[in-house]
């Protein structure tokens, strides 16, 4: 099973992001979080394989949230949500430590790609390593 925490602001985000997850069978969403406050501590005592971060209502909190994730379980696997995908965070998503930056509105089916992958390429660095 691949254990998830859900880190967004607005309710339809996080419904959402929750309904194409529970959609997908190998997937346990573990925890929701709000972008606002600080996830070190929650990420630590869940150890998350995976860690969705949406854009939330300021980028510069989701660019810290996921600092604070990879700080916390640098294993954890870190998918940036972004509403366009031309949208400014991703770059700094991605340099902060994200794995992936990908459209919030993604179907269950390529959200499933999408983690796969994900998950592989951090199991990859990590044989590599």
């Amino acid at each position: 099973m691949i254990r998830a925490l859900v880190i967004a602001d607005s309710s339809p985000t996080r419904t959402s992001i929750t309904g194409a997850l529970c959609a997908i069978s190998q997937v346990d969403i573990v925890a929701h979080a709000g972008g606002a406050a600080h996830v070190g501590t929650l990420v630590e005592t869940i150890r998350p394989d995976v860690v969705f971060v949406d854009e939330l209502r300021w980028v510069g909190e989701a660019v810290a949230r996921v600092r604070e994730v990879r700080a916390a379980h640098p294993e954890a696997v870190v998918i940036g949500l972004v509403e366009r995908p031309d949208a400014g965070w991703i770059v700094d998503g991605l340099r902060a430590g994200a794995t992936a930056v990908v459209p919030r509105d993604l179907d269950s089916t390529t959200l499933a790609l999408v983690l796969d992958e994900a998950l592989n390429s951090r199991l990859d660095e990590r044989h590599a390593a």
